[in-house]
């Protein structure tokens, strides 16, 4: 199973620069290895090591966030990155919210892992900020959360049609920004 990113070099660039200095060797490496053609698990496994290697340098950030990963929108495919995150990262340093309530403590419950309280409310205490809701809510989402994403925070978009031109339009261009496209096999990375 197969999965095609896209982003650029400037991309790799900005998200680079909002890392601690002790992380960006290590990081890069994973990065890189995300931006290429690569198997879905690789891919899974790939999100998880990042955000394992970041979270030692996510304890002595200044910028400490409250989540290494919160996920807007965790259904077939935030569940699924929700859960290859969690294979890495502390289940309290994972968060999800869902378009309701009812969605939000069912994904919660099921994930094990906190609740998010509102759209805004993760955008600001997250460290890499999954967006996961369906590609038409995407600038009324945006229109909810900009002014609330903290400086730095990694926005990593799982949205089908929307570019990084249309993310950067939306959510500002010198944000980092990163666009994912995995699919629903990613669930099975508990089988490896």
């Amino acid at each position: 199973v197969i999965f095609f990113p896209e982003v650029s070099q400037r991309a790799e660039n900005r998200v680079l620069s909002c890392l601690p200095q002790t992380a960006q060797r290590g990081s890069l490496d994973v990065l890189r290895q995300s931006f290429q053609l690569v198997d879905v698990f690789q891919f899974a496994s790939s999100v998880g090591d990042l955000l394992e290697d970041l979270e030692h340098s996510l304890r002595t950030d200044s910028a400490l966030r409250t989540f290494a990963a919160g996920f807007i929108g965790a259904g077939n495919m935030g569940g699924s990155l929700a859960q290859a995150a969690l294979s890495a990262v502390p289940a309290d340093r994972i968060a999800v919210i869902c378009h309701t309530p009812e969605h939000t403590r069912a994904a919660s419950a099921r994930l094990g892992c906190p609740a998010g309280d509102s759209n805004a409310a993760l955008a600001a205490t997250s460290r890499f900020l999954f967006l996961g809701v369906k590609p038409g809510m995407i600038g009324e989402l945006a229109a909810e959360i900009s002014s609330s994403v903290s400086p730095g925070t990694v926005l990593v978009s799982m949205l089908a049609g929307i570019s990084l031109s249309r993310l950067e339009e939306l959510f500002g261009a010198d944000r980092p920004i990163l666009r994912i496209m995995p699919n629903t096999p990613l669930s099975l990375i508990h089988l490896r």
